[in-house]
């Protein structure tokens, strides 16, 4: 193979791609697919255009914990379907993974074009909807945003699947309900930030920012971090 990407037969006892420059202590990113041919093709072209990036492919998750290094994992990619939802095809899998490394993030390469869809994935606690619609070098920096502890769903597809029919406030409607100080603590959870940080940097105490949490997540109508990350892209036009 090329691209850096070497095969089952190339690594004793491994059951997908791996990078061959691998740096000791880098994070790996891992793709969970049965079908050899693509999860090969996604391997491959996404090391193509980023050699640096450790990758390695499995078939399921019991071939990964067996044959992989699943606490050098730091992202892991699922492919889904177009047909039913993704909570029935990935959630077994999702539990499986979190069972060995229980903070490991998400992503998923989708079908389609899809923003129900792709509000479900947040739902589920997906760092990431890599959709069919985007191009092979923005899907690379989307994954370095997403490895570096961000959120990414195309732009074409925010707030699409968001319900309006009382389900949640509007983005005008969270300015107004946010306090200025919820604004910069969901700001800086857009950033992926953890409470410690958000502290240091807001200046003021871990517990406080606790607070703020759970009220942003209360007034969103949300379950955790990855859907208010989502849920407030609108509100912050300047990328942050």
């Amino acid at each position: 193979m090329s691209h850096g990407v070497r095969g089952t037969a190339d690594r004793p006892g491994a059951n997908g791609a791996a990078m061959d420059d691998r740096t000791p202590g880098d994070g790996v990113t891992v793709l969970i697919e049965p079908r050899t041919l693509v999860r090969e093709c996604i391997a491959l072209s996404l090391t193509a255009l980023d050699p640096a990036s450790p990758m390695e492919t499995f078939p399921d998750i019991a071939a990964w914990a067996r044959d992989g290094d699943p606490l050098a994992t730091t992202l892991m990619l699922f492919c889904g379907s177009a047909h039913g939802s993704l909570s029935d095809q990935l959630s077994p899998h999702i539990s499986a993974a979190r069972e060995i490394v229980p903070d490991l993030a998400f992503a998923v390469f989708a079908a389609q074009d899809d923003p129900l869809q792709a509000s479900e994935a947040i739902r589920l606690g997906a760092r990431g909807y890599l959709s069919p619609g985007v191009s092979l070098e923005v899907t690379v920096h989307a994954l370095k945003l997403i490895r570096a502890g961000g959120i990414y769903v195309p732009a074409n597809l925010l707030g699409a699947g968001r319900p309006h029919d009382g389900a949640g406030p509007s983005d005008q409607q969270l300015l107004n309900l946010f306090s200025p100080r919820e604004l910069e603590v969901a700001r800086a959870m857009r950033k992926g930030q953890p409470n410690k940080v958000i502290a240091v940097e807001l200046n003021m105490s871990e517990s406080t920012v606790k607070v703020h949490v759970r009220n942003i997540i209360k007034k969103l109508k949300v379950k955790n971090r990855t859907e208010v990350a989502f849920r407030t892209q609108g509100l912050f036009l300047d990328g942050a």
